[in-house]
């Protein structure tokens, strides 16, 4: 980095008595998401009938209280509960062997992540223990912290529409972002999954190396903005993610931020709402257990899912897509969250509960015309319409990219978020 200090105190030379910037970043989803998608699921969720029973109970009010009966099994999500929005409690009862499901928040959280996943990150049951757990909605909150705790893993969030919390373990107030760390790499504890979701001030400032994916002693608010993940007017939260390092990075000026080229570098960061942490010029991999475009089981939240390896890492890291799901659960993993595929003990085709998407439904892409032909084998090119294979139903879209055997597809009057990487057997042409 002797180069990089040595060319600083020569622009900094050049530019005394300039005007320093100041940092700002914007906030957006991790996989992967907006606040119009979430607003969209929010007033999407699947209801389910349950029994209920009313358990009248006085306050000092002299008030009574509803609550649902605990013994019903807990639904995939906190919207899942019939009146979820209701000021009475909801009771369920998770089994002892709950694994998986998506979480966003910590103490607080969103109300499209699994109760039972919560409740353990929460500290509310033990991993493998079960039990009944109770919840309450709460309103809305500007951003969502994630975290890893009691072995489950939450992620950050930005604006949602409704929240829960577990009243024996909070009081469903919003809790903030922190302030965002200058560099990525001065980031305490951090690892190859590290993720972190944090605030930003309008005007950043600071280094930027790279564009799209940047060195991670580059400026996290300024790289924020120079993606396009906030503007450098308002700042707001971020969420950036680890990455492995790349063999080069290209430097470009967008959205009024200059970052710089660099060559080899050994980590990297990106910003999940924008990108997907695979480098433009990755390194060399000379040797690797699982090889490209094969299909695997991955561990997620203590579950195994079918998933693909997408691209490769030195040191045994793997770029996968959960089978069945939007683009926006790729991420990159080592090898003790990988094995042969099996096809023995796996959780569901996908990696966690339907992604947030800006049209979908929260169970997944559902246009209006499901189709019930076969598969057909065959080659796809880019731009041709197909029909894709979802959940056991056909639904149309095209082929956007090709990669050897994998194509990746557009779903018809779907946004983005659901685009992801299929093999022939899930093809067929129209």
């Amino acid at each position: 980095m002797s180069s990089r200090i040595f060319s600083w105190l020569i622009i900094s030379t050049l530019a005394f008595g300039g005007a320093c910037k100041k940092e700002e970043v914007k906030e957006e989803p991790a996989s992967k998401k907006d606040d119009e998608s979430k607003s969209d699921d929010e007033g999407k969720k699947k209801k389910k009938d349950k029994d209920k029973d009313k358990d009248d109970e006085s306050d000092d009010e002299g008030k009574k209280k509803k609550k649902k009966a605990g013994g019903d099994e807990c639904p995939g999500t906190f919207g899942e509960f019939k009146d979820y929005d209701s000021a009475d409690e909801q009771s369920c009862t998770c089994k002892e062997d709950h694994v998986g499901g998506a979480v966003w928040g910590s103490g607080i959280y969103t109300t499209d992540s699994s109760p039972c996943a919560a409740a353990v990150h929460a500290g509310v049951i033990k991993k493998d223990g079960g039990g009944e757990i109770t919840m309450k909605h709460a309103k809305g909150c500007d951003s969502y912290v994630g975290s890893t705790k009691n072995g489950v893993i939450s992620h950050g969030w930005t604006k949602f529409g409704g929240s829960f919390y577990f009243p024996d373990k909070g009081d469903g107030k919003c809790v903030k972002s922190d302030v965002c760390p200058s560099t990525f790499v001065s980031i305490k504890d951090k690892d190859e999954e590290t993720e972190v979701t944090c605030n930003c001030a309008p005007n950043p400032s600071g280094s930027v190396w790279g564009s799209e994916i940047y060195t991670q002693d580059s400026s996290i608010c300024n790289a924020a903005a120079h993606n396009g993940v906030i503007t450098k007017a308002e700042g707001g939260s971020v969420t950036a993610k680890a990455a492995p390092g790349c063999k080069s990075y290209a430097g470009s000026t967008v959205n009024g931020v200059t970052s710089s080229s660099w060559g080899e570098y050994d980590t990297s960061f990106f910003f999940p709402s924008k990108g997907d942490g695979i480098c433009k010029t990755p390194k060399a991999v000379t040797a690797s257990k699982f090889k490209l475009n094969e299909v695997v089981d991955v561990l997620w939240n203590g579950a195994w899912y079918e998933g693909t390896i997408l691209a490769l890492a030195p040191g045994d890291k793997y770029r996968v897509h959960y089978s069945g799901y939007s683009s926006s659960w790729d991420e990159w993993v080592t090898l003790p969250r990988l094995r042969t595929k099996s096809g023995k003990g796996l959780k569901g085709s996908g990696a966690v509960a339907a992604p947030k998407a800006t049209t979908a439904p929260s169970g997944g892409p559902a246009p209006s015309a499901a189709l019930t032909a076969a598969p057909a084998a065959g080659a796809y090119a880019v731009g041709e319409a197909v029909t894709i294979l979802w959940k056991g139903s056909w639904y149309p879209g095209k082929i956007i990219a090709v990669n050897g055997a994998q194509y990746k597809v557009h779903y018809d009057n779907y946004s983005a978020s659901w685009d992801e990487w299929v093999t022939a057997s899930r093809l067929k042409k129209k």
